[in-house]
């Protein structure tokens, strides 16, 4: 047997994306647990005001400030359709990230408003 190396290129992006950028930024450690933590947080804060879980959009809203993410985001490439269809997807997989951690209960499809979900927010 040949004591051979295998190597295999690296993914690479050739043009930088700012929306996969924010969606890195947002999941990646130490801000994906304090992110999912804060989700956590405002969806039990919600239901204990409201008795009622927020919507998606409600729960941004109250997470992130401002909630006008194409201002933030700044990709002057993309038409201003493109950047509010990327900031769509975005949110659809911060969510879903947050479910997948157990921050929040959320199925896309199914469910009309967030609920907490079984892992509680780290205090402090």
């Amino acid at each position: 047997m040949a004591d051979s190396m295998v190597v295999i290129p690296s993914f690479t992006i050739e043009v930088r994306d700012p929306f996969l950028d924010a969606l890195i930024a947002l999941v990646s450690e130490p801000h994906g647990s304090i992110t999912a933590d804060h989700a956590s947080q405002v969806t039990r804060e919600w239901w204990d005001e409201h008795d009622d879980g927020p919507s998606c959009d409600e729960l941004f809203i109250a997470m992130f400030e401002p909630d006008d993410w194409c201002s933030v985001i700044r990709d002057p490439s993309r038409t201003l359709a493109d950047r509010e269809e990327q900031t769509t997807l975005l949110r659809s997989w911060l969510v879903q990230y947050w479910a997948r951690v157990g921050a929040i209960s959320y199925v896309a499809g199914h469910d009309s408003v967030v609920r907490p979900g079984h892992r509680p927010a780290r205090v402090g």
